[in-house]
């Protein structure tokens, strides 16, 4: 698992969890930056964590606002492949078919150890591989813990196979989905590009954070490092985050200023949600 190193700073507004549409509940937020960045909606940019309903989600809170330019918003993915367009225009990137393709090229013939060299005679062994290897990719990578043994060993040599099939796909300029967001930090690093994206707007409201991933809160991180972020979350709303890491979403916002609005004293800000 990825491991967060950039401390996330600015607002956390914890929503309460219940039935309300979601542009229902985060346009009092919305409506704050707007008005902090001077009401041009191209400036606040709007990232929701799950592509599905994007067009949906912008179409009703551009409703609720009542404002006639569509909000800003884009996936967490499809922002950091437009930051990784920016800074590499060349990159290719291999649709889900042909990744199964190129890793099973990469498969034929590996080098495994015992246990996995036993388990590769079974039929779904490529398949099983190629999807845990895709999951590994979207958090980050593998969480490799050199003080232990046993299973560790096996999570080893399966981050040595992943590490090889990219090697092999940056080596042909090509790049998998999965790939989008640690790359993307990765890209924000050269402050050439850093400056050049963040040009693009003035204030970041980032929605569903409970369900963010460390790497993407890295990313969030990284891509607010000089402009505001507020994030809007449920409390206790997390379904696909805490297969991953435990913890309620509040502890990851350490260094944020916390509203909490799932009581009837959210104090610390004019904001009601």
């Amino acid at each position: 698992m990825y491991e967060q190193t950039t401390e996330l700073t600015g607002e956390f507004h914890v929503i309460p969890f219940d039935g309300r549409p979601l542009p229902a509940r985060v346009q009092p937020v919305y409506e704050q930056l707007l008005q902090n960045v001077g009401g041009d909606p191209r400036d606040v940019l709007v990232i929701k964590r799950l592509p599905d309903g994007v067009p949906e989600f912008t179409a009703a809170l551009r409703d609720r606002v009542g404002i006639q330019a569509r909000p800003n918003v884009k996936s967490v993915a499809r922002h950091a492949s437009s930051v990784i367009s920016e800074a590499d225009p060349e990159t290719t990137w291999l649709t889900y078919a042909q990744r199964i393709e190129f890793l099973a090229a990469v498969l034929n013939g590996y080098d495994w150890g015992e246990y996995f060299d036993k388990a590769s005679d079974h039929d779904s062994f490529g398949s099983d591989v190629g999807q845990l290897l895709l999951n590994a990719t979207w958090q980050g990578g593998f969480d490799i813990r050199e003080e232990q043994d046993g299973y560790d060993e096996l999570i080893a040599e399966i981050a040595d196979v992943n590490e090889a099939f990219h090697e092999k796909m940056e080596a042909r300029d090509l790049a998998e989905q999965a790939e989008t967001v640690p790359q993307a930090v990765r890209a924000l690093e050269d402050d050439d590009l850093y400056e050049q994206v963040v040009r693009e707007f003035d204030a970041v409201l980032a929605i569903e954070f409970e369900e963010y991933s460390a790497v993407e809160r890295e990313y969030l991180a990284t891509l607010t490092d000089s402009v505001p972020l507020a994030c809007v979350g449920e409390a206790d709303a997390s379904i696909d985050r805490v297969k991953k890491e435990s913890g309620d979403v509040r502890d990851f916002a350490s260094k944020m200023t916390v509203f909490d609005h799932t009581s009837t004293e959210a104090s610390g800000t004019e904001v009601s949600i």
